[in-house]
């Protein structure tokens, strides 16, 4: 397809959850593109429009990592806990894609 034109496929994640884990936490892809696909049933979903927690589904940030920091830097939290000020000085602005 157009949108992947020339890129080469770099990495392929698979990660399946039965309700008791909390998912993936807070991270930076390096991607150009990223598709996700979420296989859930709809009764499995605990996200609601009046929720003050929304819960499942995948939250973008408004910021990505700056760009001196590394891979290792930005991929997980619990390498560098200054991923939450990062996103702190956006006001938190994200969007969240429901599953």
């Amino acid at each position: 397809p157009r949108l992947l034109d020339n890129l080469a496929l770099k990495s392929t994640w698979a990660y399946m959850y039965d309700g008791s884990l909390p998912g993936i936490g807070i991270h930076a892809d390096d991607a150009q593109v990223q598709i996700n696909f979420f296989v859930t049933p709809t009764e499995a979903n605990l996200w609601s429009e009046d929720s003050s927690s929304p819960a499942g589904g995948l939250v973008v940030f408004g910021v990505g990592p700056p760009a001196e920091w590394a891979f290792d830097l930005y991929n997980t939290e619990s390498a560098n806990p200054r991923i939450r000020e990062l996103i702190a000085s956006t006001g938190n602005w994200n969007v969240t894609v429901p599953y």
